[in-house]
């Protein structure tokens, strides 16, 4: 990204499948989930997260997460520094299986306050961002300021 404070990242899982097709377009490869992370000075959320439905058995959306974990809590990424807060939708939006995941991947009901004191339901991981996996790759910023 452009801005190491403002940027919105694609990560994926992908599984081999030779001869897969995007449109026209011959990937060898298909997506069975994405997260998006977006991030705004020091807070970050998951602003579009979706796994296939025959894959979640296999863990892929933990994988995922804790992926962009191990890539937030490296000492010398440039993207994570001063990163303070990272949410996912409230804690109990969603079905059971929904707040169950959230409870394993390790985030915790808390309250966003702003400025103006309003206090706004939200979740993060618990303990702060001290979790861990790695990295795909950047497909998309933006740069806000």
């Amino acid at each position: 990204p452009i801005c190491t404070e403002h940027y919105g990242i694609m990560w994926g899982i992908f599984i081999p499948e030779p001869g897969y097709r995007q449109g026209s377009i011959i990937t060898n490869e298909r997506l069975l989930a994405y997260i998006r992370l977006r991030r705004i000075g020091s807070f970050a959320t998951y602003s579009m997260i979706i796994g296939h439905g025959d894959y979640l058995q296999h863990g892929i959306m933990a994988r995922l997460h804790f992926a962009i974990m191990e890539w937030l809590c490296l000492t010398d990424n440039q993207y994570a520094q001063g990163l303070e807060v990272l949410m996912y939708a409230g804690f109990y939006d969603g079905n059971p299986g929904l707040t169950l995941w959230k409870k394993k991947t390790g985030f915790e009901p808390v309250y966003l306050v702003t400025e103006d004191e309003t206090a706004i339901p939200a979740t993060v991981p618990k303990g702060g961002l001290d979790l861990a996996y790695r990295n795909n790759e950047e497909v998309d910023n933006f740069h806000h300021h």
